[in-house]
């Protein structure tokens, strides 16, 4: 993913209380064999968590539309997972 696209979407994010989070996950995880703990992805050196929260139910759809339109742009080829 760029940097490109997660400066570019910070003022885009649909609500104030909406976030993109990039956590180091790289190092001391990455030194443990793969089939030591119930844990996948030990090669990624990053995750990606995007927050979306809002205060009031006419939100919903805008608030998710523009969450969507992020992670298609962040990551082509992943699954839609809206939890």
């Amino acid at each position: 993913m760029e940097r490109s696209i997660v400066l570019s979407s910070m003022p885009k994010l649909p609500t104030p209380q909406c976030e993109i989070l990039i956590g180091l996950i790289a190092g001391a995880l990455n030194r443990v064999v793969p089939n030591a703990m119930a844990y996948g992805h030990r090669e990624a050196k990053f995750v990606l968590n995007v927050h979306g929260r809002w205060m009031k139910r006419r939100m919903t759809n805008v608030a998710l539309v523009g969450h969507e339109s992020f992670l298609t742009q962040a990551s082509p080829t992943r699954q839609p997972v809206l939890m």
